[in-house]
């Protein structure tokens, strides 16, 4: 393939869903990349759910560069990977196995059905303003801090530009659609000052949320789940804990600028580390998109969708609709929870 047969929507998030239905109206069909969020506001998405169930997205993919970095948590758990199978697959090439934890080669393998928690964090360092002792967050727009408001058609803040990524990855990590209202329990806010978002306040884009519920496997069970955004922290922390029955978890996080997977024992021991050095885009645009791989056929999917790219898109759509039903029930538009 060459160049001209992508099109990759890099604008502000305000314009992506407007640019995003242009480019599906063409003629021309090229391969579409659309940067998350795909949309800000309820009206915006309900046009592209509605256009994704007349099929008009089959050449498009709603990025998100957190997939592949979930690539080998997926396959751990589809697999029901154990230490064993983990040193004889190809699918970690940079995996390690301390001489000390050998004994541990015959453990059971793990699985998702005995996953009961994922405590997903996305944490970004913040400015510290000296004279007035306040935080303030990093720009959505750029590299530099923002002490204003965001105020672009409707407030974009770490709901729909950052929790995003680890809801994305969580749902493409365990196989499902994505988080419904119904899954989500409780939630919190704060502003851009550390301060609780107000009724009727448009204008001011949350830089914290947490929200906590449940979400249900195929088999019907029932899994707890406590993510967390924060612009406003002293350090970066980036990542995710999967927790299972037995004490056993997995723990994805950045280690010394290195993406690495750590699998950890009941008594928190390191029983297998796999980590790799390349960026994160690089495995997005090299091994996903250049590849083709999110757009090829795969119809031995359970939901029988064309491709890994229409699987992925139906998660974002249905994970936005629950960040922007937070968003505009805690700003008062109405009560969705």
């Amino acid at each position: 393939m060459s160049s001209e047969d992508y099109l990759f929507i890099l604008s502000p998030s305000g314009y992506h869903a407007d640019q995003l239905m242009r480019a599906t109206s063409k003629a021309y069909k090229p391969f579409i990349i659309c940067e998350k969020p795909v949309a800000l506001i309820k009206e915006e998405l309900e046009r592209l759910i509605e256009s994704d169930q007349r099929g008009k997205f089959t050449n498009t993919f709603f990025v998100d560069h957190w997939y592949p970095r979930m690539e080998g948590i997926k396959q751990m758990l589809r697999a029901g990977i154990g230490l064993e199978n983990i040193k004889q697959t190809h699918l970690h090439p940079h995996l390690e196995i301390s001489d000390k934890h050998k004994e541990y080669l015959s453990e059971q393998p793990i699985s998702v059905e005995s996953l009961i928690k994922v405590e997903g964090y996305l944490i970004e360092d913040s400015h510290l303003d000296t004279e007035t002792n306040m935080r303030y967050p990093m720009s959505f727009m750029g590299g530099d801090y923002s002490r204003g408001e965001s105020v672009f058609k409707y407030p974009n803040g770490v709901l729909t530009d950052t929790l995003i990524h680890p809801m994305n990855a969580l749902c493409y990590a365990l196989g499902i659609d994505g988080l419904t209202l119904q899954n989500i329990k409780s939630h919190f806010l704060l502003d851009r000052y550390g301060l609780p978002i107000e009724r009727n306040d448009f204008q001011n884009g949350e830089a914290f949320a947490q929200i906590n519920g449940n979400l249900n496997l195929p088999s019907g069970k029932d899994i707890e789940f406590d993510l967390v955004a924060n612009k406003l922290a002293e350090k970066d922390h980036k990542g995710m804990t999967l927790t299972f029955e037995d004490g056993r978890s997995i723990i994805f996080k950045k280690v010394n600028g290195k993406d690495t997977t750590t699998l950890l024992g009941r008594n928190h021991e390191v029983l297998a580390l796999m980590s790799t050095n390349r960026e994160p885009y690089d495995l997005l645009i090299k091994d996903w998109i250049l590849s083709g791989k999110v757009f090829q056929s795969n119809l031995s999917r359970p939901h029988n969708e064309q491709s890994l790219a229409s699987y992925l898109n139906r998660i974002q759509l249905t994970n936005l609709q629950s960040l922007i039903g937070i968003q505009e029930s805690a700003r008062g538009l109405q009560s969705l929870l």
